[in-house]
C-alpha cells in the first residue's frame, strides 16, 4: 500500500515533466532567438553611436547596454513561455524588487559605473588634459 502511494506520486511526477517538456523547447529556442537579436541589437548600437561621433568606448558601452536589456526581454519571454503559470505582471515585479536591492546592496559601485558612462558620453576630458580635484592632481592618459 505504501509502495503504491510512492509510485502512483512518481506517475504523476513524470507525467507532469513530460508535460513540460515542449514548453521548456520552445523556451530555449525563443532564447536562443533572443540571443541572436541582442547580438544584432549590439552591433547596430554600436554602429549608430559611431556613426554620431561617439567613442569607441561609449558606443562599446550602449552597445552591451542595449544587448543585455534585449537578453533580459528574451529570458522573460522564454520564462513565460516554459512555465505558463508564471504571468509577466510576476517576472516584472520580481525584476523591479530585485532591481531595488541590488541597486541598494551595490550603490557605490552603480553610482560610479553611471558617472563612468557619463563621462563617456559627454566626453569633458581629451588625452593629455591635466585635472585637479582636491589634493589630487594628474594626467588624461585614456578614457
Amino acid at each position: 500500500m505504501i509502495f503504491s502511494e510512492a509510485f502512483d506520486r512518481l506517475e504523476q511526477l513524470g507525467r507532469s515533466t513530460v508535460a513540460l517538456v515542449p514548453g521548456l523547447a520552445v523556451a530555449l529556442l525563443l532564447f536562443g532567438l533572443g540571443l541572436l537579436i541582442a547580438r544584432g541589437v549590439r552591433a547596430a548600437v554600436r554602429r549608430a553611436a559611431a556613426l554620431r561621433d561617439a567613442s569607441p568606448g561609449s558606443a562599446a558601452v550602449l552597445g552591451r547596454i542595449a544587448g543585455g536589456v534585449t537578453i533580459l526581454v528574451a529570458f522573460l519571454v522564454a520564462a513565460s513561455v516554459a512555465f505558463p503559470s508564471v504571468s509577466a505582471a510576476d517576472l516584472f515585479n520580481l525584476l523591479g524588487i530585485g532591481g531595488v536591492a541590488i541597486g541598494f546592496a551595490f550603490r557605490d559601485v552603480l553610482q560610479n559605473l553611471l558617472a563612468g558612462i557619463l563621462i563617456l558620453l559627454t566626453r569633458p576630458f581629451v588625452i593629455g588634459d591635466q585635472i585637479r580635484a582636491g589634493s589630487y592632481e594628474g594626467t588624461v592618459e585614456d578614457v
